[in-house]
């Protein structure tokens, strides 16, 4: 890199202000007479420094610092003339900084005195951000830096770079480079054989599975070329790069950095394996039916797509992505990855074709979605959050909540019309329960459940009630010791024939537990415990989706963004990897299935120092989960619109309908700013050609 050294009439930071002058005017002159290639202060530049402390007492008056150690500035400084300091060695770079390349050696003194020049000079200039490369050896200097707000940004085996932003405005520096780019090799011989090997170590050790040729891309180097070298090294097969057929995103993988995984086709030239001893426990060739048959790879959808693609490929159905070399506009070799046989099917005919890989993905249709705000007649319950709400027909029942943190607002059962768009209240009979925060409701035909929750004296409960809407009559149906321990802010599914309860806030902390409630046999089932995977959490989604019990994401100490799937018939817990336009971790948002998809809505994503006494940073964004192919898809629902409900949490929601439609329900919530909400909202997803 080349640099520029330069000059300037400039401030000094206060390292050798009125304050502290004397210390450190005798620690700076210690370590430039000790630093030859910076020079000598000379005795009579130092005491130049006292002559003019009370007129300007945070600037160095005159120093002169020569690379030279024979060149002592020996200056008679007039009284109200500032001298010329030394500053860092910087070059601009394209975006408004400057890159500091420590290549010389350095006193960390001398260095924190420069620095503190350079950023009042580099700040006087209007720089933006400043970045410091110190190779390994110069670690000596990381202390002084961080002390002057310098943060790491990225490290390499030789050296780490620092960085800073200077204005008083948001940081825009880019982050740290995010991805680590895999391979795996699909090879085929002419008996429609593939490659495959197991591994000595990692994930599939002593597993039995045979798996595809995989590696990492080496800095520098091009994907097609990192899977023939792959193949090379695992089994010693010479092969040529024909296609790329997939590739898969995922992150917090390695090193907790993003991963792109290329599968690619490969030719064989040769066929006797000869196995790397230190990575490879076997290789062999083995028949394309049997690779795809591996009981592993059936139960893994990941594997189970790439082995269809792999056969989709060996039977010619499969357009995949061919290397064309070509160059970047500086010149520099680059491969563009692209579909040949389509291109060559446009080129030929002069009509535009579409790509069969198009036609295969297993991408979801769900693309849109329209919001629209309820109007409110008569008095409803108003603003609140930690409230529930469950449809009965065409009427929404509202229960508890609060408006101020924590405190229980009421136990009256509101009532909202849908039809009517009009609120009325229940005067239910009966053991009605008393107020509570973080209760959970759930209809089963035209019963309403209601448990759990936290009462006045932040008490947890457990107590189950059922509501007849028919007669209007309260009954308690277990407490204490019968059913699930006490909880709050826990959720609440049914498959119509049991209320199912999992996790929240407990007496001694976050559970992970689920519960059923027999709603025929009238008794309740404990189910087996999901393990240390599925971590005890609260603000969960709980679904119930073709017989099986989804658990979403959740507050676990931390936003976490795991999925997690129980099979009641089963008895079994399972947590599955989904991919796609993943939404970001959460806890409190709204939620509901809707066929073979889970939709979420908004969320808390950051939460509050204060905990429930504050608000965190809310989601706005609406997703879809395909429970079959794993994908996710974030939605375009006029977000930024009039009718959209933007970022909330805590809200109240349920499946419901309107105008002949299933959607989402939500009912108030908590703001971005603290406040409750008293707002209704009505999502229609657009399931199948936007109808």
């Amino acid at each position: 890199m080349l640099m520029q050294r330069f000059r300037a009439t400039t401030k000094l930071m206060p390292y050798l202000s009125s304050a502290n002058n004397g210390a450190s005017v005798a620690a700076l002159h210690h370590s430039l007479t000790k630093r030859p290639c910076f020079g000598t202060l000379s005795p009579s530049s130092l005491s130049l420094l006292g002559n003019h402390k009370d007129k300007v007492p945070h600037l160095i008056q005159a120093v002169s610092v020569s690379r030279n150690s024979s060149s002592v500035a020996k200056l008679a400084v007039p009284e109200n003339e500032v001298e010329q300091v030394e500053l860092l060695t910087a070059t601009e770079d394209l975006h408004g900084g400057v890159v500091v390349d420590m290549t010389e050696p350095m006193d960390s003194v001398v260095f924190a005195s420069l620095l503190q020049a350079s950023i009042s000079h580099w700040k006087h200039k209007g720089k933006r951000g400043v970045w410091i490369k110190l190779p390994i050896a110069r670690s000596n200097l990381v202390d002084a830096a961080v002390k002057e707000g310098f943060r790491y940004h990225h490290a390499e085996s030789d050296y780490l770079m620092l960085v800073r932003w200077l204005p008083e405005t948001e940081d825009t520096l880019p982050a740290n480079a995010s991805h680590r780019v895999g391979i795996g090799a699909f090879v085929m011989n002419s008996k429609r054989e593939i490659l495959v090997v197991q591994e000595i170590s990692g994930r599939f050790r002593n597993t039995g599975v045979w798996k595809l040729p995989t590696g990492a891309v080496n800095e520098g180097e091009d994907i097609c070329k990192a899977a023939v070298r792959e193949v090379k090294e695992e089994t010693g097969i010479d092969t040529e790069f024909v296609e790329v057929l997939a590739f898969r995103q995922s992150h917090k993988s390695f090193f907790r950095k993003s991963d792109l995984f290329f599968v690619c086709m490969l030719t064989p030239k040769s066929f006797d394996i000869q196995k790397q001893n230190s990575e490879i426990e076997a290789a062999q060739w083995m028949p394309v039916g049997d690779y795809v048959a591996q009981p592993f790879v059936k139960k893994n959808k990941l594997f189970d797509y790439v082995a269809e693609i792999c056969l989709a490929k060996s039977d010619k159905d499969y357009a995949g992505f061919t290397a064309l070399s070509t160059t970047t506009s500086s010149r520099k070799r680059s491969y563009l990855y692209y579909n040949n046989r389509d291109m060559e099917n446009t080129q030929a005919t002069g009509d535009p074709q579409v790509s069969r890989a198009s036609e295969t993905s297993p991408a979801m249709s769900l693309v849109q979605g329209k919001w629209i705000k309820l109007d409110q007649k008569g008095t409803g319950p108003g603003a609140r959050s930690s409230h529930a709400i469950t449809l009965v027909g065409q009427k929404a029942y509202v229960f508890g909540g609060e408006f101020t943190p924590r405190v229980p607002v009421d136990n009256k059962l509101h009532v909202f019309d849908i039809k009517e768009l009009t609120w009325s209240v229940i005067e239910g009979t009966g053991d009605v329960p008393p107020p509570r925060v973080g209760v959970t409701l759930v209809a089963v035909g035209e019963t309403i459940y209601v448990f759990g929750g936290r009462d006045y004296e932040h008490n947890e409960l457990n107590e189950l009630y059922s509501f007849d809407t028919s007669t209007n009559k309260w009954t308690l149906i277990s407490s204490g010791d019968t059913g699930p321990p006490h909880r709050s802010y826990h959720s609440v599914t049914s498959d119509g024939r049991h209320v199912y309860i999992f996790g929240g806030c407990g007496v001694a902390g976050r559970l992970n537990d689920l519960w059923a409630y027999n709603v025929v046999d009238q008794k309740w089932i404990q189910y087996a415990n999901p393990g240390d995977s599925l971590k005890g959490r609260g603000g969960p989604g709980l679904l119930e989706v073709q017989g099986k019990i989804w658990v979403v994401y959740g507050f676990a100490g931390e936003e976490v963004d795991d999925v997690h799937i129980f099979d009641p018939a089963q008895g079994k817990w399972a947590q599955v990897e989904t991919s796609g336009e993943k939404p970001t971790a959460r806890s409190v948002f709204s939620t509901v299935a809707i066929g073979k998809y889970i939709i979420i809505y908004g969320g808390e994503v950051d939460p509050s120092d204060l905990g429930h006494l504050g608000a965190g940073k809310f989601a706005a964004e609406v997703y879809a989960l395909d429970t079959e192919t794993l994908l996710w898809k974030r939605w375009d629902d006029g977000l930024g619109s009039d009718h959209h409900p933007g970022p909330r949490g805590w809200c109240a929601f349920a499946r419901g309908e309107w105008e002949g439609k299933e959607g989402l329900l939500v009912y108030g919530g908590n703001s971005p700013t603290n406040d409750r909400l008293g707002d209704i909202h009505f999502f229609t997803p657009y399931l199948e050609n936007g109808k």
